[in-house]
Parts: C-alpha cells; sequence; structure tokens
C-alpha cells in the first residue's frame, strides 16, 4: 500500500498525555507512517500545540477552530459544532487536494457523518469511524442504525464495545481491533533507571510506590483509591513506612473533586505518605519510577472502554489493579496477569494493596505475563497490520461497488 492516503480525523491530537483517544492516533498515524502510507490528520486548531507541530515531519496537519476549551463546558459544545461544521465545508476539498483513499474518524457517532457519507459517495471515498466507548453512541440525534449504516466499517477497541454495537442490532460492518501500542516505548527498565527516573520526579527510593494517572473526576474512584489506602496504613503503620500513594493528573481535572482530594490528604494527614505530581507528560517515566498502577474507576463516562493507562502499565512490567468497568476484563485476567476488583469496594482494594506492599516479589510472573499479553495483542505493528487488512478490504468493495 505504498501509495495509500488515509485522512485521519480526531480533536485535541495536540494533547501530550490527556485522552487515549488522541495518543491512540498519534500511535497509529507513526506506524502507519512507517508502511509508507501518507498521512492527513484533521484535527481542530488551539492556542499552543507543540505536539502536534512535532508530527508536521510526518503527516500533514489540517487545523480547524480558532479556540479551545474545558471539556463539557459550552464552550467546548460550540468548539465541537463548529469543528464538524468547518469539516462539512473543507472536507471535498481536502479529499481533492491530498487525493486522500480513506477517512478515518476517531470522534463520537455525529448526526455530520451522515452529510460525509454524502461526499464520500460523490467522492467513492469509504468512511471509517473507531468506536472507543459505548458512550460515543449518545452523541447523535439521528438515529443509531442510520448514522452506522453510512460507514462503510466500525471498528470496535474491544469486545465491550462489539456487543454494545450488536445490542443496537448492527452487524455486518463491525470488526473488532486493539489500539495499537509502542511495546519500545513503554518497556521495563532496570534497578539503576528506576531510580533515576524517581530521583526526576522527586520520589522516594527504597519504597513501594502506588501510582494512579489519570483525569481527577469523580468516576475515577480516586477518593475510593485514597479512603483504601489511608485505612490500610492506619492499620498497619509498618506498611506506612513501607510505601508512598503517587497521584498524577492527566491534566484533566474536575476543580471541586481535585479539591477535595487535597483537602482529605490534609484533613487526614497524608502529605507525607501521598504525593501529588500534577500533570507528567512524560508517562512512560512516570511508569518505570513506580511499582504498582491502580485504576479505581466506577464510571468511564467519555473515555475509552479499555483505558489505554492500564495496558501502558502492563506494557511496562507493573503491577495493575483495576475495577471491573468496560472492557478491563478483556485485558487483565485477575490473578494471572493483574487484579481486577469491584468498583467503589474500599475494603477489597486495602487488601490487594496489602499484598502488593508485603510480597511484591509475589507479583513478578504476574507482570511479565501482563507485558506478554499486551505484546501478543497489541503491539502496533500487528494491530497497524489488522487496520491495513481493513482499509484493503474497504478499497476493494469501492472498486466492486464502481464497476
Amino acid at each position: 500500500m505504498n501509495e495509500l492516503t488515509v485522512g485521519i480525523v480526531g480533536l485535541n491530537i495536540h494533547t501530550p498525555w490527556a485522552e487515549g483517544v488522541a495518543n491512540n492516533i498519534k500511535e497509529l498515524c507513526r506506524s502507519l507512517r512507517n508502511r509508507n502510507v501518507s498521512i492527513v490528520l484533521i484535527t481542530n486548531k488551539i492556542k499552543e500545540m507543540p505536539r502536534v507541530e512535532d508530527m508536521h515531519n510526518m503527516v500533514n496537519i489540517e487545523l480547524f477552530v480558532p479556540f479551545t476549551a474545558q471539556e463539557r463546558t459550552l464552550k467546548y459544545k460550540i468548539n465541537y459544532l463548529f469543528f464538524f461544521v468547518a469539516l462539512s465545508l473543507y472536507l471535498p476539498l481536502l479529499i481533492s487536494r491530498y487525493k486522500v483513499d480513506i477517512v478515518h474518524f476517531h470522534l463520537g457517532l455525529n448526526p455530520f457523518y451522515v452529510w460525509f457519507a454524502f461526499v464520500s459517495r460523490a467522492k467513492n471515498i469509504p468512511l471509517i469511524w473507531t468506536m472507543y466507548t459505548p458512550a460515543a453512541l449518545n452523541t447523535s440525534i439521528i438515529p443509531r442504525k442510520f448514522v452506522l449504516g453510512v460507514l462503510a466499517r466500525v471498528i470496535c477497541i474491544d469486545k465491550f464495545c462489539e456487543e454494545t454495537l450488536a445490542s443496537c442490532k448492527f452487524s455486518g460492518k463491525t470488526v473488532r481491533v486493539p489500539m495499537p501500542l509502542d511495546i519500545n516505548k513503554f518497556s521495563p527498565c532496570s534497578k539503576h533507571r528506576k531510580r533515576e527516573y524517581r530521583e526526576k520526579l522527586d520520589l522516594p527510593d527504597g519504597k513501594i510506590l502506588i501510582l494512579y494517572a489519570g483525569h481527577f473526576t469523580k468516576g475515577r474512584g480516586v477518593d475510593t483509591l485514597l479512603r483504601a489506602y489511608d485505612l490500610l496504613i492506619s492499620e498497619k503503620p509498618v506498611l506506612k513506612i513501607r510505601s508512598r500513594l503517587v497521584l498524577a493528573s492527566s491534566g484533566i481535572n474536575e476543580s471541586s473533586y481535585f479539591s477535595q482530594i487535597k483537602e482529605y490528604v490534609q484533613r487526614r494527614g497524608l502529605k507525607d505518605n501521598v504525593l501529588l505530581l500534577g500533570c507528567q507528560v512524560a508517562v512512560e517515566e512516570l511508569f518505570n519510577a513506580v511499582d504498582v498502577l491502580v485504576f479505581p474507576a466506577y464510571d468511564l463516562g467519555h473515555v475509552i472502554s479499555t483505558p489505554r493507562t492500564i495496558l501502558e502499565a502492563m506494557l511496562s512490567e507493573k503491577i495493575v489493579v483495576a475495577t471491573d468497568v468496560g472492557g478491563v476484563e478483556e485485558a487483565i485476567r485477575d490473578g494471572e496477569n493483574g487484579f481486577i476488583i469491584e468498583p467503589r469496594n474500599v475494603a477489597l482494594l486495602g487488601k490487594v494493596l496489602e499484598k502488593v506492599i508485603t510480597q511484591p516479589g509475589a507479583c513478578l510472573l504476574m507482570q511479565k505475563r501482563g507485558r506478554e499479553t499486551i505484546v501478543n495483542s497489541c503491539a502496533s505493528d500487528i494491530v497497524t497490520e489488522k487496520i491495513l487488512d481493513i482499509y484493503s478490504s474497504c478499497l476493494g468493495a469501492r472498486v466492486q461497488d464502481s464497476k
């Protein structure tokens, strides 16, 4: 496919870490480019976009909408609307200008897709949509089945998304393909390098470091993790000496919820044991600096159903403790390559934390199995080959339809 040109459409690609979808698109672009596929990245324009600028040597970038805003605000919704209006006007021109063969959307299911279908029909261009969460189905005011029907393929990142589409009585065009991950970027490191990363992040050496990394929003369950850790070290002071809880933000915080977290830490006198790192960009270094990743969410909301953070931590051979939400159970087999717990269960989470603090050596095989699981299913080379097969299939159908 040396002459293939793909138009990839997504929002907030500038984000260095905050959105799994953005990182998925960046990795897909990198991997496709390594296969000599030309990429036109279509995204929203923002005030500061160094990460997008860094990609200019790899892809052509078309930017729309001159402002950005915090997610879930009115300004963000207006931005989102303007993006689609601008894209509707310019998509035919972009297809012609760059000789695009396929348009691949990484956005919520949107009524604008119906218009894009007319454009694609006129240009004879297949439309493909990647579904990251069942919540993406709720953004369309036009019947789901009708909007889905205009797409050449729907790529589901996990079984959870695939089953949701099946419940909508939509089938025939669905294919399950996980997100691509760079297995070299996310990999285990030596003890010496681990100490270097801890020193760089001002984290204590010689302690078991338990990490939460992601959004500070209510459904992410950071408060559950805090209570579980607080109860554990209160009942067993020796664990207070041996461990630290590290909270790293993705940059997306609900101010009131984040304030509650900080107030709890201060009120309970936990500032020596609970370390607030703020927003971290080099997440691969962060993973290598810690021992355990905890994902305590009980409501994924509008984020991806199999959180990318979990997969990256498993690749880094970290002990992963995650709640049974979304597609988590597809990645983690409880007790084999990680731990799955019931959401909002403070007591159970505390017991698992006690085990990983007191018996880290017993989890070494589990950690290796975790990396092996992700390498075998989500390595960029494997996933990209599947994506290219989908592109080929769609282009083959296009040729048949034109006869």
